[in-house]
C-alpha cells in the first residue's frame, strides 16, 4: 500500500530533464518576447517595414527573372536551332560552379597582382 501511495504522490511531479528544462526555457522566452512585441506593436511594424524595404527589390527581381526565363528559353532555342549553345564552356541550361579560379590564378587572389593590365 505504500508502493501504490508513493506512486501517487509522484505523479504530482514532473520530471526535470535538460530536455524538459530547455522547453521551459524556450516556453518563457517566447512568451516574453510575444509580449513584448505586443506592448511595443509600433517598434515591430517599423522593423518589418524596414526589413521589406530592403528586401522587397530581391523579391521583385526573382519575379522577374522567373517570369522571363520562359520567353528566354523559347528564344535561345530559335537562335541555335535546337542545339545546345555552349557559352563559356558549359552548355546552355547547365550548371557552373561559383568560386572557381580561372586557370591563370592557381594561387588564388594572390596571383591577382601578377596579372597584365589590360586597360
Amino acid at each position: 500500500m505504500a508502493n501504490a501511495a508513493s506512486k501517487a504522490a509522484g505523479r504530482m511531479y514532473m520530471e526535470l530533464s535538460k530536455i524538459t528544462m530547455k522547453r521551459i526555457m524556450l516556453l518563457i522566452t517566447f512568451t516574453v518576447l510575444l509580449l513584448v512585441g505586443v506592448q511595443r506593436m509600433d517598434v515591430v511594424l517599423g522593423a518589418l517595414g524596414f526589413l521589406w524595404g530592403i528586401l522587397s527589390p530581391m523579391f521583385v527581381g526573382a519575379a522577374l527573372a522567373f517570369v522571363l526565363n520562359v520567353p528566354m528559353r523559347f528564344i535561345e532555342r530559335q537562335l541555335s536551332g535546337g542545339k545546345r549553345v555552349r557559352i563559356g564552356g558549359v552548355a546552355s541550361g547547365g550548371r557552373k560552379e561559383f568560386g572557381t579560379l580561372p586557370p591563370h590564378c592557381p594561387d588564388g587572389l594572390a596571383g591577382a597582382a601578377d596579372l597584365p593590365d589590360l586597360g
